[in-house]
């Protein structure tokens, strides 16, 4: 898929910040855009199309290499923040966006849950000087109806932002009652079970801790940025900015990867956050030159949930694992000639 095709489309009105996301299912696309004056904002929508099983694929040709096609839907509206948020968004301590979409509902309303999320500074601090003057951002939750808002807000949480997902609990995709909303910044993972689609939500948001390991990467790491703040020039912004593409590196679908090489670990958990539960363990070699040590290396879950792909940063190879008993099944080097070889 790419993000160019969907850049690239020509509007009259000037954009200051676009962001995307691709429903769990992969059929579904959607942009979140923040207009120039960021009072007010759109969304755009986009289905995904699966080529034809007889179409003709030239392997040599890098311009058919692209497995899906977006196709554009016209969605003109256009939506207004309260003047609370836009204070918020226009102050200093906002750091960035986070958009989520859901899968479509199988009932007759055929609907999707779409999210957006204004992250705080604060949010991705580990530590605040003043705690009672931390200032969170704000998550807004809608409901899509024929690639319609029509300013239907579900949900706002005035307290909470972070990296976003939507999804529905254990593949029920009947009603609303079965979506979950998952908030994620350095504080932990905040999970949200909607319990009517036409009324307000009557209980508080389960907080849930990150794996030890993950923890104990984030704060070395923080503590070794402050030390090092001068050499390195990075100042609390950038370090706070790192801290969310840390959680973001960890997550792939409804899966959290904590994956570090502290301590001489040879190994990574691999967690599913719809019933809060450990999935397997995988084993690792430390390879020399990995580039593995804040951060966990490139990984992707296939489609139907077997096979785990895991990348090094700085190597030429790729592990495939089985999910399900966790062994590794395949290795696959990418030479520099681009040439590709299986062990």
């Amino acid at each position: 898929m790419s993000d160019q095709a969907i850049l690239n489309i020509e509007e009259e009105i000037k954009i200051k910040e676009q962001y995307l996301d691709i429903s769990p299912e992969g059929d579904f696309v959607v942009e979140f855009v923040l207009l120039e004056n960021e009072s007010v904002f759109k969304f755009r929508m986009y289905n995904v199309e699966q080529p034809n099983k007889n179409d003709y694929l030239d392997l040599k040709n890098s311009n058919s290499l692209s497995y899906s096609k977006l196709s554009s839907i016209h969605t003109s509206q256009t939506l207004e923040f309260t003047k609370k948020q836009l204070e918020f968004i226009k102050s200093k301590n906002k750091l960035s966006w986070s958009v989520a979409v859901s899968d479509k509902s199988s009932s007759i309303t055929n609907f999707r849950l779409l999210a957006i999320s204004c992250i705080s500074h604060d949010d991705m601090a580990l530590k605040i000087e003043n705690p009672n003057k931390k200032l969170s951002g704000f998550t807004i939750v809608f409901a899509i109806r024929d690639y319609s808002i029509n300013n239907k807000i579900i949900s706002q949480f005035n307290e909470y932002s972070g990296i976003i997902k939507l999804f529905f609990k254990n593949d029920d995709i009947q009603n609303v009652n079965g979506c979950l909303l998952i908030i994620l910044n350095v504080s932990g993972i905040y999970k949200f079970h909607f319990k009517h689609l036409n009324h307000k939500p009557t209980f508080k948001i389960q907080k849930l801790r990150y794996p030890k390991r993950t923890n104990i990467a984030m704060n070395y790491y923080n503590d070794y940025y402050n030390k090092h703040v001068n050499h390195l020039h990075l100042g609390p912004e950038k370090i706070r900015y790192l801290n969310m593409e840390y959680i973001k590196a960890c997550l792939n679908k409804n899966y959290f990867l904590a994956d570090t090489m502290l301590e001489g670990s040879q190994y990574m958990d691999l967690y599913d956050l719809k019933p809060n539960q450990l999935v397997n363990t995988f084993q690792r070699q430390n390879s020399s030159g990995s580039g593995l040590t804040y951060r966990p290396g490139f990984f992707e879950i296939s489609k139907n949930n077997k096979f785990l792909a895991y990348k090094f940063k700085s190597t030429r190879r790729v592990k495939l694992y089985s999910i399900e008993c966790g062994l590794e099944v395949a290795s696959i080097k990418i030479d520099e000639t681009d040439e590709t070889s299986y062990d």
